[in-house]
């Protein structure tokens, strides 16, 4: 066997031993600190982690992913024979991916998916999406309300003026991108309960994007009403 077929067997290898919330920490963990050197995905769902890993990252990108990583959690650079150093460390590197942050915040978002009612929604956007809707992985195709975007102009691009149509393709393109990165979280009981209270006893659904720092609200709707995003405001 060739060193490049071996360097593919322990690739296949070391994926295969990797849980998908292992793979989604090493995805995030990445992105949260290193997201302008490698060409990946910024937007990534647990269910789509391990073809994405398999199929989608390019050899010289995963070999630098590997290597940041590795010297993060062992405090050594490792640019050849990455895969098979971390098989040699595989139970170390295990537990520093689910000792991180990124991996707690998986299993919380893994933990609300599993408590939710299913939803039969597409795992990629759909291309055709009309102008004033945006798309994520936990809740598929949604309408944006004029309110919406015109707190995310307000708090994000910081311009206050109202805004008159057509929406410029800037604003739209930004807040269509932070609601597809943003993930499903829960509010604090208390804080909850008022929530309902003051929105006449309405439920609602709230996904945080952290790049920006910005939570979207999305209103329970019934009947025949389209669920939508009825604002985008900072977490206090």
């Amino acid at each position: 066997m060739d060193r490049v077929e071996a360097s593919e067997e322990a690739r296949k290898k070391l994926i295969e031993a990797l849980t998908d919330a292992e793979l989604l920490t090493i995805h995030r963990w990445v992105c949260s600190e290193q997201s302008f050197l490698f060409p990946i995905r910024r937007t990534l769902h647990k269910k789509q982690v391990r073809a994405y890993f398999e199929n989608r990252v390019g050899e010289k990108t995963l070999t630098g992913v590997l290597s940041f990583l590795f010297f993060r959690i062992f405090g050594d650079h490792e640019w050849t024979e990455v895969y098979e150093k971390i098989l040699v460390f595989l139970p170390r590197f295990k537990e520093a991916l689910r000792s991180s942050s990124h991996f707690k915040e998986i299993e919380t978002d893994t933990a609300i998916e599993d408590t939710s009612e299913p939803v039969a929604r597409a795992s990629e956007a759909p291309s055709d999406l009309p102008a004033l809707s945006a798309w994520n992985v936990t809740c598929g195709v949604v309408f944006i309300s004029k309110h919406a975007l015109e707190r995310f102009n307000e708090r994000v691009c910081g311009k206050s003026e109202p805004l008159s149509n057509p929406i410029p393709d800037r604003l739209l393109r930004s807040f269509k991108r932070a609601f597809e990165r943003a993930v499903p979280v829960t509010l604090d009981s208390r804080w909850n309960t008022a929530r309902i209270i003051n929105n006449n006893l309405r439920r609602a659904s709230y996904l945080v994007d952290r790049s920006s720092g910005i939570r979207f609200v999305l209103p329970e709707v019934s009947g025949r009403r389209k669920p939508f995003i009825a604002t985008a405001e900072r977490p206090k």
